[in-house]
């Protein structure tokens, strides 16, 4: 695949061209490494996490839940391929032969991540954050077994605002698109049609969406066994989710000002398994040419420049300064005192973002 944009490139292993990949930690049950390429600097991460509650690992260590490539474990990692034109990577998750490992319904998660804080490099911010891959994907379903999803994710924290005290707040997020998604997975009910699942700060120790990509514009999806090329604008993806949907809290003074600070991308499948024995589903992931780019200006994400004054999108109110700029009123408090009517008579309504600096939050 052909890079589709100019950027930077980012992150420990730009195109997936170096064999090191290990797990979180080396002094925990169920330790995976391949070192063939590794040298004194970074590696890939992969993790494991079979889970029956949200959140916890209902058997092994974090993100180690079971071994990889072990008699037994339906947990599968293979590379092929050379540090010349590149490595495929297949992940694969097997419950066609193997029992459930916890009793009730499981959910299973295999990922090969760029994780900042577990041996990648840095990655850009995620507003400038583009990720290009390669994927193939296909399932295995026995009737009433369960489903699978396959996703390519972002992990990133920014300041939302200031607490009691007065110091600033953060929060953490992350972001799961899945690019495939089985019909029979379920979805939270009362939540915008590409939102399978909003779980803010409580369950997890960050803000959690798990999106349909086939529902996102421009959609992020793959059919079952077609080699496909995906393309993600995370900037475009999060300030949908933070404008559009009021699902995210805007980062604070703007992208610029926030702190913004991107942890990880990754891409995984996830199993849910609702079956006791043998006979599960099988997830099975190819991915190659993994890139992530710092692109300054995303094209396509914005349209012309808004005039000075108030405007909506659906039912988020910014203002404009006519020339430069533009931020949102966190509450219709904050709108009315900067001059606002109730009945939104000097409101001008919009569909997307114009082409304009994003300020974040419109501040007294």
């Amino acid at each position: 695949m052909a890079d589709l944009l100019a950027g930077i490139p980012f992150g420990y292993d730009h195109g997936l061209k170096k064999k090191c990949v290990k797990s979180v930690d080396p002094s925990q049950a169920n330790y995976f490494s391949i070192t063939d390429d590794c040298t004194e600097s970074g590696n890939w991460t992969t993790a494991v996490q079979v889970e029956s509650t949200a959140g916890e690992s209902c058997v092994g260590p974090m993100n180690q839940s079971l071994p990889i490539n072990s008699a037994g474990s339906p947990i599968v990692q293979n590379w092929f391929g050379n540090s010349s034109s590149g490595y495929s990577v297949n992940l694969k998750t097997d419950f066609s032969t193997k029992r459930n490992v916890c009793s009730g319904i499981t959910y299973t998660w295999h990922a090969l991540l760029d994780h900042f804080f577990h041996g990648a490099s840095s990655l850009p911010r995620p507003d400038r954050l583009r990720t290009e891959l390669s994927i193939y994907y296909n399932e295995w379903k026995p009737s009433s077994s369960g489903a699978t999803r396959a996703i390519v994710a972002l992990q990133a924290e920014w300041d939302v605002g200031y607490d009691v005290d007065g110091g600033l707040k953060r929060e953490n997020f992350l972001i799961e698109i899945s690019f495939y998604i089985d019909a029979s997975w379920g979805r939270a009910a009362n939540l915008p049609p590409e939102v399978v699942v909003h779980s803010p700060s409580g369950v997890y120790p960050f803000n959690f969406i798990m999106l349909d990509g086939a529902m996102l514009n421009p959609i992020v999806h793959a059919k079952l066994a077609t080699d496909t090329n995906l393309d993600i604008n995370w900037k475009q993806v999060l300030e949908h989710l933070i404008y559009n949907r009021g699902l995210l809290r805007a980062p604070l003074g703007g992208w610029e000002n926030a702190r913004a600070f991107t942890k990880s991308t990754f891409v995984a499948t996830e199993v849910r398994n609702d079956s006791a024995g043998v006979g599960g589903p099988v997830a099975d992931l190819w991915v190659a040419r993994i890139k992530n780019f710092d692109v300054d200006d995303l094209p396509g994400a914005k349209i012309e420049p808004q005039s000075e004054g108030f405007f909506k999108i659906d039912s988020t109110i910014f203002y404009s300064n006519g020339s430069t700029a533009f931020c949102a009123f966190p509450t219709w408090v904050s709108y009315l005192r900067a001059g606002g009517r109730a009945d939104l008579t000097n409101v001008v309504s919009r569909v997307t973002l114009p082409r304009m600096r994003n300020d974040g939050y419109c501040l007294d």
